[in-house]
């Protein structure tokens, strides 16, 4: 329901709305009320779909803002920025998110290494896609690809993010997964 209402409403909505267009035609030119009405009803109904889609918003939805700032931040060298977007407990790790992995001091020196090591001239999300876990819980998978000054080609990279609602009510990262850089798992020491 949360994913083919909340997420995605599209699909469904358009379908109930299709099914009411028909309907509702073949009850109009065969003068059936009873064919008109339930024309109604779907109507309302797709209509209903997408509207609950657009105004609710999911914890994957949330996710995906949440490393869509990430991104934004490293990309911008924000070290403070980005830091703020990760629980006190969060953890790093590469290759499959049930691989043990590094906690936030970890996290906050390959961060602040990041902007020290490597100049990104540009990077561009190419798959973002967030998916409801819980309701206080997402997780989003992320792909990148990346320019960085002095290296010869672009790197592709495609991660996993675990982002949670504290109980202040924000919205963080707790497990940032690396699961490849051109198709190669990483170190987790190597990934920035």
């Amino acid at each position: 329901f949360t994913h083919y209402v909340f997420e995605n409403p599209w699909p469904l909505g358009i379908l109930l709305l299709a099914v009411a267009g028909i309907v509702g035609y073949l009850g109009m030119r065969e003068g059936l009320r009873s064919r008109t009405r339930a024309a109604m009803v779907c109507g309302l109904l797709g209509i209903a779909v997408i509207a609950a889609g657009m105004f609710v918003t999911t914890a994957g939805e949330q996710g995906e803002r949440v490393v869509t700032a990430l991104v934004d931040a490293a990309v911008n060298e924000d070290l403070v920025g980005g830091l703020a977007l990760f629980s006190d407990d969060a953890i790093m790790n590469a290759g499959s998110p049930q691989n043990p992995g590094f906690g936030y001091e970890f996290i906050q020196a390959r961060f602040a290494r990041l902007g020290e090591r490597y100049d990104i001239e540009s990077n561009s999300i190419t798959s973002l896609r967030g998916y409801s876990v819980e309701r206080d819980d997402a997780e989003v998978h992320l792909a990148c690809h990346t320019t960085v000054a002095g290296l010869p080609y672009p790197a592709v990279s495609r991660w996993i993010v675990r982002v949670q609602r504290e109980a202040d009510g924000q919205w963080k990262v707790t497990r940032l997964t690396c699961v490849s850089i051109n198709n190669q798992t990483v170190p987790v020491d190597q990934t920035w």
